[in-house]
């Protein structure tokens, strides 16, 4: 787990006194709602989060990439991915409710491209060390780059593709490192 900015990547942490960075997953089955009232709750914990976050940018900080300096989060780092448009009204209401600002981007699904396809893998590799699947996936995407000859030979050399006790050689070394960084 990262507990404090890398200055090497561009990942926002919560930095707080609890020392828990994990990032806020909003979602899951509930017995006790029907999907009405379940989209009506998610969208105002993602309103209230946004909110939250707001009132405390400087425990959010994003690593600008032109200065390669570390500033307070804003609005515009904020983007909320849903996987179709049903809970897009529910999520209108709580942010009118919570007072956020926001913009609708609804020209296409961000679900079906493949970046986020990509990094969906990639934290399903992080989440589960165990899932060779996943982590080969993540390496061959484009946040990795790991060639399928690297793969080969990187295996021939009898190294195993759990990040938990990969050796930082070589580009898949490096990556199972960030990979291990990451979890």
């Amino acid at each position: 787990m990262i507990t404090r900015p890398d200055t090497r990547s561009t990942f926002r942490l919560r930095l707080s006194g609890d020392g828990d960075h994990r990032p806020t997953i909003f979602g899951g089955a509930h017995e006790n709602f029907n999907a009405g009232e379940l989209r009506h709750a998610e969208a105002n914990d993602v309103a209230a989060h946004v909110a939250a976050m707001l009132d405390a940018p400087h425990d959010w900080p994003v690593l600008e990439r032109r200065t390669e300096q570390w500033r307070p989060m804003r609005l515009d780092d904020v983007a909320v991915l849903v996987p179709t448009r049903t809970s897009l009204p529910f999520l209108q209401n709580a942010f009118g409710d919570a007072g956020v600002e926001y913009r609708l981007e609804t020209g296409s699904l961000l679900y079906d491209t493949d970046e986020v396809r990509e990094v969906l893998l990639t934290l399903r590799a992080v989440d589960d060390p165990g899932d060779e699947v996943a982590i080969v996936g993540a390496l061959r995407s484009t946040l990795f780059a790991i060639t399928d000859l690297e793969l080969a030979i990187w295996r021939a050399e009898g190294q195993v593709l759990d990040y938990r006790s990969a050796p930082d050689d070589g580009p898949v070394g490096a990556a199972l490192c960030h990979l291990s960084q990451l979890h």
